[in-house]
């Protein structure tokens, strides 16, 4: 990946971290808090955290050459760039995911995210894109609406 996609990719995820914890702070549904302050902001806090520290530590490498800290500048061990297509693709996904899971629902807006990503990353056969998001999609109904009973967000017009 070039230095500028990688910066790039760096700022817009510490950027959605920082939107993700904003709005887990100030929503209306986060004030509410059970034991030992742990409530429905609990997780999408943990996460954002998560996010804004790996972001963070991604933006910071992004500006440290391979080899600085010995003095060992070997252009040759410098690693090859990767495609800025996937790059792309997981930027546009990122803005879009979550008004797309607002309108859409979790099941179609994951299912076309993930669809996108996969073509965006190479995948350009159907069969493998079909079983990843069948596996994604199935695992996730199990784990959570039928194993712990939380129900995942819903189209609009259901």
């Amino acid at each position: 990946m070039s230095l500028t996609l990688d910066r790039a990719f760096a700022a817009a995820t510490l950027a959605m971290g920082a939107a993700i914890y904003w709005s887990a702070t100030h929503a209306d549904w986060a004030q509410a808090a059970g034991l030992f302050g742990v409530g429905p902001a609990t997780w999408p806090k943990g996460i954002a955290i998560g996010l804004i520290v790996l972001s963070a530590l991604q933006l910071g490498a992004s500006f440290v050459r391979p080899g600085s800290a010995d003095g060992d500048t070997d252009p040759a061990a410098e690693h090859t760039a990767a495609p800025g297509g996937w790059v792309m693709a997981l930027i546009a996904m990122m803005a879009a995911f979550y008004p797309l899971l607002l309108y859409l629902g979790y099941y179609i807006a994951t299912g076309l995210a993930m669809a996108v990503l996969a073509r965006g990353m190479g995948e350009r056969r159907a069969l493998p894109i079909v079983v990843l998001l069948v596996c994604v999609l199935g695992g996730s109904y199990l784990l959570f609406e039928a194993l712990l009973g939380i129900s995942l967000p819903r189209p609009r017009w259901m």
